[in-house]
C-alpha cells in the first residue's frame, strides 16, 4: 500500500492535465466489484477508517455455497473506548478465521473458473493475514491484492495518515482515560509508535493515544526534561543497554560515540561518561569539542578520519561504538573495533549503506547490534526510562537543551540540515 505525500495537500490537476478524483470509503472485507471499478476511476482511493465501528459489511461478507447463502465473519473483540471504537482500532478476536475461511472458500469455488490460476496469490495472503491483529490492515491488504492482480494503479491512503501532525514523541498530563495503570493526573511521554506516520504526532497541545503507548514519566525528570530525552535520548540508552548486554564493560576499553553532536549522541556521551566508560567523540564540529567534553567527553577526533572508504580490517581503538551515521563510518568504525567488541547502529546520517565486508565479524567476533525505537517492547521501553532517570545527569541532560515555540520549528529544522543544531531541541506547543 502506497501511503505518500501524507501530510500534503491533492494537487488540483494529474500530470496529464485532468481535475483529480478523489474517492473516500470505508474499508469492507472482500468488496463487491464496484467497489473496485470505484477504486479504478480515482486517481486516489481514500480509506476512510477512523469512524465509528458498526460491523456489517466491515468484517463479513456472504459466498454462494450449494446449500445457499453463507457467511465470513472476521471476529471482532468489541472494546469500550471513548468516544467510540473505530474502525482503525478494531481488533481480531480469534486469529483462526483466516484458516476457517480459506478452508471454506477453497471447498466451495475450486472448481470455479481461474481458481487455479489466483490460487497461490489469495492462499499465501490468507496465511499472512492470520498474523494480522487489525481489522483495517486484514481489509486493506486484500484489497490491494486484488487491485494488484486487476491491474489497477490507483494510489490508496487511510484517512487517519494524512495530514498529520508531525513530532515523533510528546510528554504531558493524562486529562482522561479509560486504561488500567494510566490515571488522569500521570505525567506520560510517548517516542515513536508510528507517531507523525500513522497517528498523529506531537505537535499539538492535546492528543489522544493508546494507553500501552505511554510510559509514567519517572519521578527526577519534568515533562521538558521527558522530552529533551525524547527519542533520541531513549534510543541512546536502548544503545547503552546493549553494549552492556554484550559484556562492554568500563573496564574493557574506550567507546566511540559518532554523530556526537547530535541528540542521540549528546545523551550518549553523557549516559557512558558517568557510568564510568572513556568516551571518544567523533564529530564535523570540532569547533564544538568544548561542549563534548563539557558531556564527558575524553577525546574528540574529526569524523573524517571515519567517513571516507577505509581499510576492511584495521588497528584495534575501541571496546565498542554508538553509531548514529551508518555508511563507510560505519564500515569503519566496525573495522577498528576491539576483538568481542560490541557496535550499535541506529541512524543513517551518511547513508543507508554498509559498504564493508565480514572480517571485522569472522576475525574479531564483534557484534553488530540494531536499535530500533519504533517497535520496542514496552518491557524494554520501560527498563530504558527507568535507567535514564537512574544514570542520566540532569544538569549534564540542561546542556544539551534549547527551547523553542511550534512557529520556530520550521528555522529549526532549516538549522538542523544544515548541520547547525546542537544537541536536543524542544518544541514548547504552547509558546
Amino acid at each position: 500500500m502506497d501511503t505518500g505525500r501524507r501530510g500534503t495537500p491533492w494537487p488540483a490537476e494529474t500530470p496529464d492535465g485532468r481535475n483529480t478524483k478523489v474517492a473516500i470509503v470505508q474499508s469492507n472485507y472482500i468488496p463487491w466489484k464496484g467497489y473496485f471499478d470505484l477504486i479504478n476511476m480515482a486517481d486516489e482511493f481514500i480509506l476512510h477508517d477512523d469512524v465509528k465501528y458498526t460491523g456489517t459489511w466491515r468484517n463479513r461478507n456472504r459466498i454462494l455455497t450449494a446449500g445457499g447463502l453463507r457467511w465470513l465473519t472476521i471476529p471482532i473483540a468489541h472494546e469500550h473506548v471513548e468516544p467510540f471504537q473505530r474502525i482503525c482500532d478494531a481488533r481480531v478476536a480469534d486469529r483462526r478465521w483466516a484458516r476457517k475461511h480459506w478452508d471454506l472458500l477453497t471447498s466451495h469455488y475450486r472448481r470455479a473458473s481461474y481458481f487455479a490460476r489466483y490460487h497461490d496469490d489469495f492462499a499465501d495472503a490468507y496465511r499472512g493475514l492470520a498474523e494480522e491483529e487489525l481489522l483495517s490492515r486484514i481489509n486493506v491488504r486484500l484489497i490491494s491484492l486484488v487491485c494488484e492482480l486487476l491491474g489497477i494503479k490507483t494510489r490508496i491512503s487511510w484517512s487517519m495518515e494524512f495530514p498529520l501532525i508531525p513530532g515523533i514523541d510528546l510528554a504531558g498530563t493524562v486529562e482522561a482515560s479509560s486504561y488500567p495503570g494510566i490515571a488522569v493526573g500521570d505525567r506520560v511521554v510517548a517516542n515513536s509508535r508510528g507517531l507523525s506516520q500513522t497517528h498523529h504526532g506531537g505537535y499539538a497541545q492535546k492528543a489522544r493515544l493508546k494507553g500501552e503507548w505511554l510510559v509514567k514519566i519517572p519521578a527526577p525528570f519534568s515533562t521538558k526534561d521527558a522530552m529533551a530525552i525524547g527519542t533520541a535520548g531513549y534510543t541512546a540508552m536502548l544503545s547503552v543497554l546493549a553494549l552492556e548486554h554484550g559484556g562492554i564493560t568500563p573496564q574493557r576499553g574506550d567507546i566511540l560515540v559518532t554523530g556526537a553532536n547530535g541528540g542521540v549522541g549528546s545523551i550518549a556521551i553523557a549516559l557512558l561518561a558517568d557510568l564510568g566508560y572513556r568516551v571518544v567523540a567523533s564529530t564535523g564540529r570540532l569547533e564544538e569539542a568544548d561542549y563534548l567534553r563539557s558531556l564527558g567527553a575524553a577525546d574528540v577526533i574529526d569524523r573524517r578520519t571515519l567517513s571516507e572508504p577505509g581499510a576492511p580490517i584495521a588497528r584495534e581503538r575501541w571496546a565498542g561504538a554508538v553509531d548514529s551515521v551508518g555508511s563507510h563510518t560505519l564500515v569503519n568504525v566496525l573495522a577498528q573495533t576491539q576483538y568481542r567488541g560490541v557496535v550499535t547502529a541506529c541512524g543513517l546520517a551518511q547513508g543507508v549503506d554498509l559498504p564493508g565486508t565480514v572480517l571485522p565479524f569472522i576475525l574479531r567476533n564483534v557484534t553488530l547490534a540494531g536499535i530500533d525505537s519504533v517497535n520496542t517492547p514496552q518491557e524494554a521501553r520501560l527498563e530504558a526510562w527507568s535507567r535514564l532517570a537512574r544514570d542520566l545527569d540532569v544538569n549534564k541532560l540542561a546542556r544539551t537543551m534549547q527551547v523553542v515555540g511550534l512557529a520556530e520549528v520550521p528555522d529549526v529544522v532549516r538549522q538542523m540540515f544544515a548541520g547547525k543544531v546542537q544537541g536536543r531541541t524542544v518544541v514548547d506547543v504552547n509558546a
